[in-house]
């Protein structure tokens, strides 16, 4: 292992275990590590976050290089460029719609397909700063922030406090 201090993890699919650290990303099978640095084209070796999509695609969130997705052996990137509202990636969760829910410093993002859409504090977030991601299993996503905790669905954004329990 290139670090020892393992930040993501995730067991895809396909029985691999995939193991994002300080150093880069690594996939486990039968026993085999191999690693995948900004040497293969991964965009950051920090790599923050792991989800998988139902296509098999390995979504690798990094802090500092934005997101990176492994299909077929070859990476795509998403960054700032391509309308992601960060290039720190905090949190990731697979959509049921094959989408992947993207958060980071300074918002919440939603990639289906090419698209990227972003919401920030002017959409109702009460902080930019998303931590925690979870689907709900209705097709909404449930957002962690250092103010709160959102829920999101069909473009309707409800925050949760402490005040309200």
């Amino acid at each position: 292992m290139p670090s020892s201090v393992v930040r993501a993890l995730l067991e895809s699919r396909r029985g691999e275990l995939w193991i994002g650290t300080n150093a880069g990303l690594l996939r486990l099978l039968d026993g085999q590590f191999t690693a995948y640095t900004t040497l293969d084209g991964l965009t950051h070796n920090l790599v923050n976050a792991l989800a998988e999509t139902e296509d098999g695609a390995i979504w690798v969130g990094t802090a500092g290089g934005g997101l990176d997705r492994l299909r077929d052996g070859a990476f795509t990137h998403y960054s700032t460029r391509e309308g992601l509202s960060g290039d720190v990636v905090t949190a990731l969760q697979a959509g049921q719609d094959g989408s992947v829910w993207v958060g980071t410093t300074k918002g919440l993002n939603r990639i289906n397909g090419e698209r990227v859409d972003s919401y920030s504090t002017a959409d109702g977030l009460a902080n930019g700063r998303v931590q925690a991601l979870c689907g709900d299993g209705a097709g909404g996503v449930w957002v962690g922030t250092e103010r709160g905790l959102h829920h999101l669905r069909d473009g309707n954004l409800k925050l949760y406090t402490k005040r309200d329990g």
